[in-house]
């Protein structure tokens, strides 16, 4: 048993596998989820998590007095989360399990969006879908937070050069992969699924774009609590801050990609 996490499987590195061979949850945040939760800190609006896993970006809007609507599509780790969840922390706080595309919510309602290491399961028409249901879902001037997988992984050494040279020509999903685990080196190749859409800074700017998101912040992701067999140079995750634009201020700066 983890000591911080009662009730998950024993992690890898780490990591802690998740239940339905989706990957992993990561016990580290990395710094747009962090940044996300700050600037939301003591939101009286809902923020809604999809993906929550075992809840550690969950938890951690808790602490910050933050109303969460938590998501995952495996119901036995939200059942696992709320065994974490400090009885101080219950009343803001609200279970859904099941796929996120099928949950009610109020459009125009929510302060934020969060999903951590979730899109890039997805194909590019479920991703586009996705945004434009978030898109709807906030409030004006709510705030949607990104974290996905690059191809800029040790592990994937063989799909990189397929993912540049789809990227150069200007594929729109140039990581779109079908047959996944076959280029995969990892001894825990059998808890991942076998479809990913790995993302680069272009992909999910234009992508967000598309839906009438205004960019805030977007780069590379280094991502130190990986496995060394997984870990390459910085840029083994994505992240992104949107904002639904209505309420953007007046003279706000356009978005630079960081490149590390």
């Amino acid at each position: 048993m983890n000591p911080l996490w009662k009730n998950t499987p024993d992690k890898i590195g780490q990591l802690i596998p998740t239940l339905n061979q989706q990957g992993f949850m990561t016990t580290a945040l990395d710094p747009y989820t962090n940044a996300f939760i700050e600037s939301l800190s003591g939101s009286k609006d809902p923020v809604l998590e999809i993906g929550t896993a075992y809840g550690i970006a969950t938890l951690a809007m808790l602490n910050n007095n933050i109303n969460v609507i938590a998501n995952d599509l495996e119901k036995k780790h939200l059942d696992i989360m709320k065994d974490n969840v400090p009885k101080e922390h219950s009343h803001l706080i609200e279970y859904r399990s099941g796929d996120f595309r099928s949950l009610t919510i109020a459009n125009n309602s929510l302060a934020g969006i969060l999903t951590i290491r979730v899109l890039h399961f997805f194909p590019g028409d479920s991703i586009e879908k996705s945004l434009h249901q978030f898109y709807q879902w906030l409030k004006p001037g709510g705030q949607l937070c990104l974290v996905v997988d690059s191809p800029y992984m040790k592990h994937l050494s063989r799909l990189l050069p397929i993912f540049e040279k789809r990227l150069a020509q200007g594929e729109e999903w140039p990581g779109h992969i079908d047959n996944y685990k076959e280029y995969l080196d990892v001894k825990y190749k059998d808890k991942l699924p076998d479809f990913i859409n790995l993302q680069s800074p272009e992909t999910l700017k234009q992508a967000t774009e598309r839906q009438g998101f205004k960019v805030k912040e977007l780069g590379f992701c280094a991502r130190p609590d990986y496995p060394d067999d997984v870990r390459l140079d910085g840029r083994e995750n994505i992240g992104i801050i949107c904002i639904k634009p209505n309420a953007l201020p007046y003279g706000s700066p356009s978005c630079k990609i960081k490149k590390g």
